[in-house]
């Protein structure tokens, strides 16, 4: 998609923000008259753009769907455009929840005169600038719900394909979907790796932790209610250690990619990697029968070139996600936690959903 950098904002301390890409998916209709049926009619409203910051409600993780137009938007800082599916839901014999829709939009059309097929974006700022757009109406969307959220199965997996010739104005190339599985109870099913991570129980200095801070450990059975506290708002962002192990470039200055389990989109400099935070979102605790407390919980690192205030909010699956999940062992202070990477929670999700004509 084009996009027009000329508003170019700053982070923290003066350091440029990156622009993201972005995906919200909301469901506009869903036939639920009640019958016997194999597939329910659904309506939904699929909006991409490219942002420094969220400024657009539509573009928000909780948005609402808005009006149902195709639409386009090009602006200094941000572009987006409004993709309307109509299609079924259906559930497969593996439990596996689908959408398959075909929708139209209205697209930005690539110039042939020069090698930025975008160069006509940089004028968006100015009066009057109308960018040149294809209607399109054979784009296919599925996506692919997982039967139940676990450690493992929780990624929303899509795939968008143009239907268009390769040579048409209007044609793309296949875009890529990955989200979270949210708002479903979350069923503890990793019973190998959490004991795994609590046998042995691993030791804790006071020492190893900053300001001796490990003399204060919480060991009381209330874990739920502290998470709870520090798992929502600003609150829930804590800045991470700085990693010692960084490589030496050519030049003398350091560079990492890694942040303890986290793996980076790009290589960052020690001070970068000084300013990452990391947050605590989707928190699952409850105590089961036999009165253990279980946990689940997803950890983000957040590097500068991030929007926070965009960051803490969306449900992106990468080298810088972390799925966790374990128990509580009072009597020694500690959440003793299994551990999922994004890749591991995305290939228990079936290849094949559907087939769309």
């Amino acid at each position: 998609m084009p996009f027009d950098g000329n508003d170019v904002p700053g982070g923290a301390h003066g350091r440029l923000l990156e622009p993201l890409p972005l995906a919200t998916f909301a469901v506009t209709h869903f036939d639920n008259e009640n019958r016997a049926r194999t597939a329910v009619n659904v309506s939904g409203v699929l909006v991409l753009s490219i942002s420094w910051k969220i400024r657009d409600p539509e573009i928000q993780p909780e948005a609402p769907a808005g009006s149902s137009s195709p639409e386009f938007k090009l602006s200094p800082g941000g572009t987006k455009v409004k993709v309307v599916f109509q299609g079924v839901y259906v559930e497969r014999d593996d439990g596996e929840r689908v959408l398959c829709m075909v929708g139209s939009a209205v697209l930005p059309t690539r110039s042939t005169g020069g090698a930025d097929p975008w160069d006509w974006a940089k004028n968006s700022g100015r009066s009057g600038f109308l960018p040149p757009v294809t209607a399109e109406n054979g784009i296919l969307l599925v996506l692919r719900y997982p039967k139940e959220l676990t450690l493992t199965t929780r990624a929303v997996l899509g795939e968008m394909r143009s239907t268009s010739a390769a040579a048409s104005a209007a044609y793309f190339d296949p875009v890529q979907l990955v989200s979270q599985l949210r708002w479903s109870p979350y069923q503890y099913r990793s019973d190998d790796l959490v004991a795994g991570a609590c046998s042995p129980l691993p030791s804790i200095d006071a020492n190893d932790v900053v300001d001796g801070r490990a003399r204060h450990r919480y060991n009381d059975s209330f874990l739920c209610q502290v998470l709870e506290l520090y798992s929502y708002g600003r609150d829930s962002v804590v800045t991470a250690l700085p990693n010692k192990r960084c490589t030496s470039t050519a030049t003398g200055a350091s560079s990492c990619r890694s942040l303890g389990p986290f793996e980076m989109d790009r290589a960052a400099d020690e001070d970068e990697i000084a300013r990452t935070h990391i947050v605590m979102q989707d928190l699952h605790c409850d105590m089961d029968a036999a009165g253990a407390v279980r946990v689940s919980v997803v950890f983000r690192a957040i590097p500068p070139w991030e929007d926070r205030s965009m960051a803490v909010r969306r449900l992106r699956m990468s080298g810088t996600t972390l799925f966790a999940e374990g128990v509580w062992v009072a009597s020694a202070g500690q959440a003793c936690l299994g551990r999922a990477g994004a890749s591991a929670a995305r290939l228990a999700t079936s290849e094949f959903a559907c087939t769309c004509r």
